[in-house]
């Protein structure tokens, strides 16, 4: 059994910084990766993912609201003693 991200914080895709591993829902589809970029276009953001999915491509998201709720996804702490 792997060891599965977890949602730790949800934020507005504003608050959102490179580096980040995130998951959103745009256009009723699921996004999840590592954010390589966060453009602002003033009324709105475009947003750059690794693809971990194909190595070295991308996922090139355009016209975001600042609003859309995003997950932050890290790894669950399990302390054994």
């Amino acid at each position: 059994m792997g060891i599965e991200r977890v949602v730790i914080d949800s934020v507005s895709l504003y608050q959102v910084e490179p580096h980040d591993y995130v998951r959103l829902i745009s256009d009723g589809e699921i996004f999840e990766g590592t954010v390589l970029d966060v453009a602002d276009h003033g009324d709105t953001l475009a947003l750059v993912l690794d693809d971990e999915e194909t190595i070295g491509d991308t996922i090139d998201l355009e016209n975001l609201s600042y609003d859309l709720k995003v997950d932050i996804l890290g790894y669950e702490r399990v302390e054994v003693s």
